[in-house]
């Protein structure tokens, strides 16, 4: 079993502040590949993204509002990468980002590109 998931759970618990979060652990079978991306949108915020990629599950630490990381899992999606928190979708096509809120009913995406 993997303990390098023991880390996600420590930086899980870091990213949301002591007040509201006790540390997790996940003992999942696997090797972990943790990758750090800064994006940069076409509404001005520039969103740092890590993922943390088992070979069949993957999740992603994402800061939509300042101050507040979510986590997201990933869900199936016909092209890219699809990860979900509450009602924010986050969907990756090579170095493409959308966000959206799906709580906004016609709102449009925010739009990405991972940062050079």
């Amino acid at each position: 079993m993997i303990r390098a998931l023991l880390a996600i759970g420590l930086i899980l618990a870091a990213s949301f502040g002591s007040a509201h979060a006790d540390p997790v652990t996940l003992d999942l079978p696997g090797k972990l590949d943790r990758q750090s991306v800064a994006y940069a949108c076409d509404d001005g915020s520039a969103p740092k993204v890590t993922y943390y990629n088992l070979a069949d599950q993957s999740l992603a630490v994402i800061e939509i509002e300042a101050g507040k990381p979510r986590l997201f899992v990933s869900v199936l999606a016909a092209s890219g990468a699809r990860y979900v928190s509450g009602p924010y979708l986050f969907w990756t096509r090579g170095n493409r980002a959308d966000i959206s809120d799906e709580r906004k009913a016609g709102a449009t995406a925010v739009t990405c590109k991972v940062a050079r």
